[in-house]
């Protein structure tokens, strides 16, 4: 019987004038006795077909007699995608009244209301799901959904594949906008794939018209793809540099691997032509592009080792109608935002990463390219080192030995400390919950495991951020890539995912007798720094000289270094430009300065040995959301009080400190210089 949804039974009566002819209906497996999965029926005799197989439907007379009839029924579907054959549909509820059968999203009837629907509300704390078993094992690499057009797409959802005993993510959706969902990823073997849905549709329902797998996803045209789950971005502030004589214009080059999507640049020529320094040559996986317009020509990515000798990689015609590797599929206008998305060849490897398109005055958010391996990253300028002197907490057990663990963060790679336990796990207090974008471990021996990075606000709850191999061969994030032998040292290096947060760092590694060096976590944001202990004074009745036109207001300037709070000078100009004289040229390693009003602009520090020739030493952006060197994290006014606290850098001398903001009326209490050297 094919399937054509629900099917009505009806009872057949011997004799035919039968006064009673109520009947309990029943469907088992072949047998008449096992009970099934292959099918649902209902009081009155509709038959709801689930998966493929015999059944055996038997109806008992109600009359007492006990008399039965039964009906062996073939179910039969039209799948059409081969690696849905003998597979089954199951979902966490369904409209079965409507006919709206999970086994209905594998025919691959693509239209609306073709599929599946959940029989109960959608949200957060009751999704809804969609889940495929296949007859066996099965390798794909492409996954599109089909959703319900208009109001009824479902909104916020996951597509996952089975892994090791749990579900892991390969693409998540929120405020999804689209009816037709096509997701691409590096070749996996799973058996079995779900689509969990957390908001459906307008009513709280989730619809699914039709899913559909494939492996040879290149026989269904170039499409766009995701980067896949665990792939590593390798070309944040890569150098761009205009090829083949694009000109470039509306903002530097730089702007396209700024990690920004608010930023762009362009080419004013009819052509796009320009190429990414990755630094060293690498792995390459996936190649996004973010446009400020629609590209609509044929667009190209290349790679080389030289910058000389190019290979290309990919080419996409992105022309209405063919939008090849483009994620809008449906604009007619060049002006459209996009998004390019190109899974690479297996195998490619290069240092450099070309892009090229003929089009006329186009511009470009972002470019971002992914590796399959991790690499070791250096700390980014503009980073500031924000974990020395931060406690640091053996973990689960762990036992230390050959030196005790405050020499992990004493910035001195000289020390050690490590675990004689079989692995290592350990977290560093930061003080409070703070932006993080980069973690260095110098290690006393080179770790070949697996080495995971967790955070936490709790020291309870941990989050898992970086997770690499350091097995010979792989050497995710390690600065030596060739050596065969565990007991030499080497350097892990590893940006942390955008947005990552929190005040407790943590380190673990399944090593034996495993010694650290030292640990070091950066932030993109400049924090306020205490005064560290051991510091001594060395401003205190320096004189104070306005500099560049700078004019006194509401107190002299000696009122800066007289070591009384409640006393105070400032600006009555558009800035604040000064500087302490302390008499002769000294070590100088920390400064902090007390504001009667909160900085919200650039604040400066520089050194000079003349007061003519000026360092710059110190800058951080006070600006709301920035806060950078200031202790007060979460004013909004400027004129709530502030204290600016930096550590200055290593071996910074000089006889004179100046301070420089972009201020109107900044009134100052006091300004402190400090020295680890005394007097």
């Amino acid at each position: 019987n094919e399937f054509l949804g629900n099917q009505q039974m009806l009872p057949v009566f011997a004799p035919n004038n039968t006064w009673d002819q109520r009947v309990k209906w029943e469907v088992f497996e072949q047998d008449g006795v096992t009970p099934t999965d292959k099918a649902l029926i209902s009081p009155f005799g509709v038959l709801t077909l689930l998966k493929e197989g015999n059944v055996k439907i038997v109806a008992t007379a109600l009359d007492g007699s006990g008399v039965t009839g039964s009906y062996d029924y073939n179910i039969q579907f039209t799948i059409t995608n081969p690696l849905f054959v003998g597979a089954t549909a199951t979902a966490s509820s369904s409209n079965y009244g409507n006919d709206y059968t999970p086994v209905k999203a594998i025919l691959s009837n693509h239209g609306s209301f073709a599929g599946w629907s959940s029989g109960e509300g959608t949200t957060y704390n009751n999704p809804q799901w969609l889940q495929v078993e296949f007859a066996q094992p099965t390798v794909l690499n492409q996954i599109d959904v089909y959703t319900t057009e208009s109001y009824f797409k479902m909104r916020d959802f996951d597509v996952q594949y089975w892994k090791d005993g749990q579900w892991v993510n390969v693409y998540s959706v929120k405020d999804n906008t689209n009816v037709i969902i096509n997701i691409r990823f590096a070749e996996l073997m799973t058996t079995k794939i779900r689509v969990i849905c957390y908001v459906g549709d307008t009513a709280g329902i989730t619809r699914i018209d039709s899913i559909e797998v494939y492996n040879d996803a290149s026989a269904y045209g170039e499409l766009y793809a995701e980067p896949p789950p665990g792939w590593v971005l390798v070309s944040q502030g890569a150098p761009v540099t205009p090829y083949n004589g694009m000109i470039v214009h509306d903002g530097v080059q730089s702007n396209l691997t700024d990690g920004n999507l608010g930023t762009l640049s362009g080419a004013s020529t009819e052509f796009i032509d320009l190429y990414l320094d990755l630094g060293q040559k690498k792995s390459l996986g996936y190649v996004t592009i973010h446009y400020a317009r629609h590209w609509n020509k044929t667009n190209k990515v290349y790679v080389s080792d030289d910058a000389v000798n190019w290979t290309e990689v990919v080419s996409g015609d992105g022309g209405i109608g063919k939008y090849e590797y483009l994620q809008n599929t449906t604009t007619t206008s060049i002006t459209d935002l996009n998004v390019f998305g190109a899974l690479l060849p297996a195998n490619t490897t290069g240092r450099y990463v070309r892009i090229s398109s003929d089009q006329v005055y186009v511009n470009i958010n972002e470019i971002q390219v992914y590796s399959t391996n991790a690499p070791y990253v250096v700390p980014p300028s503009g980073m500031h080192l924000i974990s020395q002197g931060a406690p640091v907490t053996p973990y689960n057990g762990m036992i230390i030995h050959d030196g005790v663990q405050s020499n992990l963060t004493d910035g001195n790679l000289g020390t050690l400390s490590g675990a004689s336990t079989e692995f290592i796990d350990l977290y560093l207090d930061l003080g409070q919950k703070k932006s993080l974008d980069y973690v260095t471990i110098h290690y006393a021996r080179h770790w070949n495991k697996t080495n995971k990075i967790y955070v936490s606000d709790d020291a309870t709850n941990w989050t898992e951020v970086v997770s690499g191999d350091g097995g010979i061969g792989k050497y995710e994030y390690l600065l030596n890539t060739t050596t065969t032998s565990i007991t030499d040292h080497n350097v892990f290096g590893a940006l942390l995912p955008a947005n990552t947060k929190g005040r407790y760092v943590r380190i673990r590694s399944d090593q034996v007798y495993v010694n650290i060096n030292e640990i070091q976590v950066y932030s993109t944001n400049a924090p306020y720094v205490e005064l560290p202990s051991g510091m001594h004074l060395i401003s205190q009745g320096a004189p104070v000289t306005p500099y560049n036109g700078m004019i006194v207001h509401d107190g002299a300037q000696s009122n800066l270094t007289d070591g009384n709070l409640g006393t105070l000078s400032g600006a009555s100009t558009a800035f604040i430009d000064l500087y302490l004289d302390l008499g002769q040229k000294k070590s100088l390693d920390y400064i902090a300065i007390h504001y009667a009003r909160h900085w919200n602009k650039t604040n400066k520090v520089y050194v000079s040995d003349d007061a003519v020739n000026w360092t710059e030493v110190v800058s951080g952006d006070g600006g709301i959301g920035k806060y950078e060197y200031l202790q007060n994290t979460t004013t909004t006014s400027i004129t709530d009080h502030n204290v600016f606290g930096a550590l200055l850098p290593a071996n910074t001398k000089g006889r004179y400190v100046r301070i420089r903001s972009d201020q109107v009326y900044v009134n100052i209490n006091e300004i402190q210089v400090y020295s680890k050297d005394a007097g």
